[in-house]
């Protein structure tokens, strides 16, 4: 053969790997649904394991805790980031109970002492912010400035200036007089602040920017819930059971969606939600769809926008629209899985 055709040839077929090696996440799910369907495929893990990829699922440690904004896993003496800022922090004074991360930052506090750390985990600084009477209860990074919850007020730290200010007169109310957590959102613009306890909670949304108030105890029945562009969606309690709502902030005008029955846990995102009951897990749109996803899939936890899927004992950080968008395609291809599945049981 003329080493000219011969090399030809094999730049072709160098091509035409490259080109199957490349399909997207879901077109390979697709492919390996159909080759289950006709056979070629007789593990059903193949799919779900397509289904994770499809997803861009990333396992992390499942020892870990969230905060809803970082993964962490927190010892004694080490606080070790796993997502989405990766980094380490070894306190030398304090036991972190709280914690936030940016980009360039960490953020710890043991409720009275607040430490501050670069990304490589070098201590920048430490101010005492707290006590024993009335402890820091929250933090979070705005700005890169220190926002902290204490004596039911707003407040923040300025790591330039060494200032603290708080930044709203009003007092937050909580459902509980004794029992309560408070959990601090920010989406750069707005603070969410939530506090509440065992499914009664207040949620407030302060304007960071012009340093106002912008809407106060919204009453939720679940400490999950999607803030974005000043909406609130989340679960509201009515007559027909648990619903799911949304609030405008600036308008306050309120919008229901579906009605969802029995619930042992919840994520709430922007365009998705997920329920899990009695070891099944449900995919719900803010509309009327409804998938049951027939896989060994559940649910454990959440940041801002992505899901955290447990699956095979492990912990995956997945995209919640793209997870619905894989479920969706593989019962497109086979509707009765799901009945298949459970008839298996």
């Amino acid at each position: 053969m003329n080493i000219y055709k011969f090399l030809k040839l094999s730049l072709i077929s160098c091509f035409l790997i490259m080109l199957a090696c490349t399909k997207n996440p879901m077109e390979k799910l697709e492919r390996s649904t159909r080759d289950f369907v006709d056979g070629k495929v007789k593990d059903i893990s193949v799919i779900e394991e397509g289904i994770i990829k499809a997803a861009n699922g990333l396992q992390i440690d499942r020892d870990f805790s969230s905060d809803k904004r970082v993964a962490a896993i927190v010892s004694d003496n080490s606080l070790n980031f796993l997502y989405p800022f990766k980094g380490n922090v070894y306190p030398k004074t304090i036991s972190p109970l709280l914690y936030a991360a940016s980009a360039n930052q960490f953020v710890i506090s043991d409720g009275e002492t607040v430490e501050w750390y670069s990304e490589s985990g070098l201590l920048r600084g430490k101010e005492i912010l707290g006590d024993d009477k009335l402890p820091i209860l929250a933090i979070a990074l705005v700005d890169n400035n220190i926002i902290f919850f204490r004596d039911m007020h707003l407040w923040e730290y300025d790591i330039k200036t060494g200032e603290t200010t708080r930044l709203s007169n009003r007092k937050f109310t909580r459902p509980y007089d004794r029992l309560f957590n408070v959990w601090l959102l920010s989406d750069g613009q707005d603070i969410g602040i939530m506090i509440g306890y065992a499914g009664f909670y207040y949620f407030s949304v302060f304007d960071y920017e012009n340093k106002q108030m912008l809407i106060t105890n919204i009453k939720t029945a679940s400490s999950r819930l999607s803030f974005i562009n000043r909406k609130v969606k989340y679960l509201s309690a009515s007559s027909a059971g648990w619903r799911l709502t949304e609030m405008d902030v600036i308008t306050k005008n309120k919008t229901f969606f579906q009605v969802i029955g029995e619930i042992e846990d919840i994520e709430i995102f922007d365009d998705i939600v997920f329920v899990e009951h009695k070891g099944e897990l449900h995919v719900y749109d803010f509309g009327t769809k409804k998938l049951k996803v027939p896989f060994d899939f559940g649910i454990n936890g959440s940041l801002s926008q992505e899901v955290f899927i447990l699956y095979s004992g492990k912990v995956y950080v997945c995209d919640p629209i793209k997870f619905g968008d894989a479920i969706d395609l593989v019962l497109s291809i086979i509707p009765d899985l799901s009945e298949e599945k459970e008839d298996s049981k």
